[in-house]
């Protein structure tokens, strides 16, 4: 029996409004699976409202913060922000597992990101309990961390392959 075809989110087609009614059609698949590719243009439409999403949530918090004065109100919109943050997470990582599939590398690089992540950790861990003439170790701890994301980013900027390739068809 021939293997299922992926749904195709070209985000090359039409501007605008195509691109997001490619997301549409199925956004279980295109958020929820870790199969299948995306196209660079769909990426870059989704990332960037989710962006945007992100920094109005960030500019609430802010803003709740210094004008409110009321800790209960700032503690609402910090819970919102927290809670988009976790909700969104897995969903932009399956996005992104896609988009490196659509330029022939595996999800596994999404790896050095977390790995980045957790390397961050540990450092600000270790930075509390550091004297002050050790920032020279923190700067060469955050090296490998800046690395892996910029790897995945430049991955992600990466044209698309055109046709099929082991991940699906374009």
């Amino acid at each position: 029996m021939a293997a299922k075809a992926q749904p195709d989110y070209d985000g090359y087609a039409a501007l605008g409004s195509a691109i997001f009614l490619r997301i549409a059609m199925n956004p279980v698949h295109l958020f929820f699976s870790l199969q299948g590719r995306v196209r660079r243009g769909t990426y870059w439409a989704i990332v960037g409202i989710w962006f945007a999403i992100d920094l109005l949530l960030r500019g609430s918090v802010s803003a709740a913060a210094n004008w409110s004065g009321n800790e209960t109100v700032v503690a609402v919109f910090y819970w919102a922000f927290l809670l988009f943050s976790i909700v969104s997470y897995f969903p932009m990582a399956a996005l992104l597992v896609k988009r490196l599939h659509d330029s022939g590398r595996t999800g596994w690089w999404l790896l050095s990101q977390h790995v980045a992540t957790v390397l961050t950790i540990m450092m600000v861990i270790a930075f509390t309990k550091m004297k002050a003439g050790t920032l020279l170790f923190v700067a060469l701890m955050s090296l490998p961390c800046g690395l892996g994301m910029l790897v995945v980013f430049v991955f992600s900027l990466w044209p698309s392959d055109d046709g099929q390739n082991e991940y699906g068809v374009a």
